[in-house]
């Protein structure tokens, strides 16, 4: 009997990579509700509040490289659990910040907390601890951005229907906080290294170099480029036309969904099925 077959196959792992994207990324997906508020209460413009969208992406980009390499020589649940904190301790210090000096500088320490418990460590934690099934477990980890897509939206447009938007901030880091500790503890492997040191292993240089991984990395990107628009857009956009903030967060949740569990039905057939996992991301560029 095959001990890879998919009944033997845990894959618990492959759902905490979703839990992290869907509260890592995936809540790039809240970043337009805050823009009003934030614009009210510093006195500044909206313009001047979206620009916190455009650090968000680059300095992730500029991170991106650092993390690669810390992914490489440290357990990588380890370095989850450092950018969870980090990130959700700067979004605590962002609902607390007395200027919007300060609140700046606290978001991008949330961006760079971000880059070591996004895409890049969950994309090489599922490459390394699936050889041979890599696509499918990206495919399934990628799923939680449009999980978070489709909940996050309504759950913030409620706590901002009740709370101040200081109040709802500190209770979305407070509860991601809990959950992904609770997720990594409980479910992720602890002196797993993303640097294959064993010749025969997989990839045999870094799960950088997987197909897998780029493939569905540059989809992701893609993606969350579209989710950036689409956030910062919407809820001023609803507002605007006379809709309440828990009612723009339901709008916002059907626009949001897109990433699919698609292919990869044996990922032993190589980079063809793997291109599948990638294919809906991708699709939803035309449409969006």
């Amino acid at each position: 009997m095959r001990s890879s077959s998919p009944e033997a196959v845990n894959w618990l792992p492959a759902a905490a990579g979703m839990v992290f994207l869907g509260l890592g990324p995936g809540l790039i997906g809240i970043y337009g509700f805050f823009v009003e508020p934030l614009s009210r209460e510093f006195g500044v413009g909206a313009a001047v509040i979206n620009i916190g969208s455009v650090a968000l992406l680059l300095v992730g980009s500029l991170a991106a490289p650092f993390a690669g390499k810390l992914i490489d020589r440290l357990p990588i649940r380890r370095l989850l659990l450092i950018g969870v904190t980090l990130s959700m301790c700067a979004l605590l210090a962002v609902s607390r910040a007395p200027s919007l000096p300060l609140a700046l500088l606290a978001f991008l320490l949330f961006a760079a907390g971000l880059a070591l418990y996004g895409p890049v460590a969950v994309n090489g934690l599922m490459v390394k601890l699936y050889p041979g099934r890599e696509a499918r477990a990206l495919a399934v980890a990628a799923i939680g951005i449009s999980v978070a897509s489709a909940f996050l939206p309504p759950l913030i447009g409620l706590l901002l229907a009740n709370y101040d938007w200081r109040a709802a901030l500190a209770i979305v880091a407070a509860a991601s906080l809990l959950l992904l500790w609770v997720v990594a503890l409980t479910t992720l492997p602890a002196g797993l290294v993303g640097k294959v040191v064993e010749s025969g292993s997989t990839g045999g240089g870094g799960f950088y170099r997987q197909p897998a991984f780029w493939l569905i990395g540059i989809a992701m990107a893609l993606g969350l480029n579209v989710a950036v628009v689409l956030t910062v857009s919407y809820p001023l956009h609803f507002s605007v036309r006379g809709f309440s903030v828990a009612e723009a967060g339901w709008f916002l949740s059907i626009a949001g969904p897109g990433t699919r569990l698609r292919g990869a039905r044996d990922d032993g057939d190589g980079l063809q099925h793997r291109g599948l996992s990638a294919h809906a991301p991708l699709s939803q560029q035309p449409a969006f």
